[in-house]
């Protein structure tokens, strides 16, 4: 069965007429950008300094008669933009640190050496800044001394 050619044409003038009246019925868009601006990118870092070597007092006690030395942080110079502060004790010229300890907690200010009459130790005291919520950690030069039985 055949369709007849006007049907089919006057379906063709009404798809033609509903196109070209809906693209005169919607608005085009339109955007016009006349002014230019810059912003500029703020930023800085921070350097973390070694701790202040005249704030600094390292203690060793030898005790011969118990076999052991003790090597306390008594006082160090904090550093600035650090918000952690550690010690590390490394004996004889190991590249192992034997004793690692936060200095904002009494234990982590003491080390004792046992079943030694005599040594030496070197000590290590940096600033760190622990970004928050991260686990990266900015690690500062060290005040380094050495002690001695």
């Amino acid at each position: 069965m055949s369709r007849p050619i006007i049907a089919g044409t006057a379906r063709a003038a009404c798809v033609a007429l509903c196109l070209m009246l809906g693209l005169a019925l919607v608005p085009a868009a339109n955007a016009s950008f006349i002014g230019t601006d810059r912003a500029d990118t703020s930023y800085t870092t921070a350097t973390l300094l070694a701790p202040a070597e005249q704030q600094t007092n390292v203690t060793v006690t030898c005790d011969v008669l118990l076999l052991r030395a003790t090597i306390t942080v008594k006082n160090f110079g904090r550093v600035s933009q650090a918000n952690f502060h550690e010690v590390k004790i490394y004996s004889g010229s190991g590249t192992s640190p034997v004793f690692t300890g936060d200095l904002s907690q009494q234990s982590g200010k003491t080390y004792t050496a046992t079943y030694l009459v005599s040594g030496t130790w070197r000590v290590e005291i940096r600033g760190l800044y622990k970004v928050p919520g991260s686990t990266n950690v900015w690690t500062g030069p060290p005040l380094t001394r050495t002690v001695a039985c």
